[in-house]
């Protein structure tokens, strides 16, 4: 009572690195048959699964869009830690163009066109857009998407 209609929808989070790959499609394809409306991956950096999750999806008459979900890497370090924490894969292209370290509360710019890279290769196989997960690096972000408006249009 009380409230104003809107156009409210569910949304579900999406593993493209799962382990097992046969288990990768049924999640998502339950979430999809349920109700969900969109998706958003877990963090990723390797645009590859992602690719190879939509097209099976696709492949199974699923169109849903899927967001990716993206962070931000300053540095190889930080990189490394992504794999080893969280199990993403993080491709070699990516981690090359990284400074090997970065400082604490630092804004380095030149951590921006690896990330842009990524957000190109994204788009290239079908990306209805992204989702950035903005932990402490609320500045890099900002500077990230001031260079992303009009990139895509």
């Amino acid at each position: 009572e009380g409230r104003e209609a809107t156009d409210f929808c569910i949304g579900a989070a999406i593993y493209p690195e799962h382990p097992d790959k046969k288990q990768r499609f049924e999640f998502a394809n339950i979430k999809f048959e349920k109700g969900a409306e969109y998706g958003i991956t877990q963090m990723l950096f390797d645009p590859e699964p992602y690719g190879e999750l939509m097209e099976e999806l696709q492949s199974q008459g699923i169109t849903a869009p899927v967001l990716p979900g993206l962070r931000i890497l300053r540095s190889k370090k930080q990189g490394e830690v992504m794999k080893t924490r969280f199990g993403c894969s993080v491709p070699d292209w990516y981690l090359d163009q990284l400074p090997d370290e970065h400082e604490k509360g630092v804004v380095n710019p030149d951590v921006i066109p690896p990330f842009l890279e990524l957000v190109d290769r994204l788009q290239d196989m079908g990306a209805p857009g992204i989702h950035i997960f903005v932990l402490t690096d609320v500045e890099l972000c900002q500077l990230a998407m001031e260079k992303m408006i009009g990139r895509y249009e």
